[in-house]
């Protein structure tokens, strides 16, 4: 039986992480720049890893580190905006300290059932889950694809180990994925029939 391995890699550290003293934000569509420890991070990662594509979120604290790292090692590296983080609307950019003191209710509605309830003017979770499953199912369905690296956000590194592991999506808030955590999936066909299985989840390997 054929089968392929994926990487899932989450950004590293980002300068308005550091800038912020890491105190939590809704860092959804705010387009940051990774730190120079957030780029040492990721380079640790992948230096333990053999590749041969890479997949990125168009963000560029995804698409600056896949884009160069595509260019040293002379592999393909294919940019896709359905990778990006889940837009959080009026919340993107914020400390969720401050949402909590101006916008307790709303937040707890959130935190608690995020199916039915979304930020003010933000992406609902379920259409976020339709585009991100829907493109790693194109990414591991392409035939030229071997051994590849997808450079992507925590939640949608969470959206895609929920549906591999046939989770609920409303526990997608139970997986841990700090920064440059990386997932190693293996894909394996069958015809056309796919099964993937987790292998490894955690900091740097």
């Amino acid at each position: 039986m054929k089968s392929k391995l994926f990487y899932l890699l989450r950004h590293g550290r980002t300068e308005d992480s550091e800038s912020l003293q890491d105190k939590p934000v809704f860092r959804g569509r705010t387009d940051t720049p990774l730190s120079r420890e957030g780029w040492k991070q990721m380079q640790q990662v992948t230096d333990t890893i053999d590749i041969q594509q890479v997949f990125s979120s168009s963000l560029q604290r995804c698409a600056a580190f896949a884009q160069n790292y595509s260019v040293q090692k002379n592999i393909p590296c294919s940019i896709e905006s359905a990778l990006q983080e889940i837009d959080f609307g009026q919340w993107d950019g914020r400390f969720i300290d401050d949402i909590q003191q101006r916008e307790a209710q709303a937040l707890h509605n959130f935190w608690s059932d995020p199916l039915r309830y979304s930020p003010p003017g933000g992406e609902a979770l379920t259409d976020f889950n339709q585009r991100v499953i829907q493109c790693w199912q194109k990414i591991i369905q392409e035939e030229s694809v071997q051994n590849s690296l997808l450079v992507i956000h925590g939640g949608v590194q969470k959206v895609i180990l929920a549906h591999i592991l046939e989770m609920p999506l409303t526990a997608i808030h139970n997986i841990e994925v700090p920064y440059a955590c990386c997932s190693a999936i293996q894909v394996y066909y069958n015809g056309d029939e796919t099964k993937a299985t987790l292998k490894q989840h955690g900091p740097p390997v």
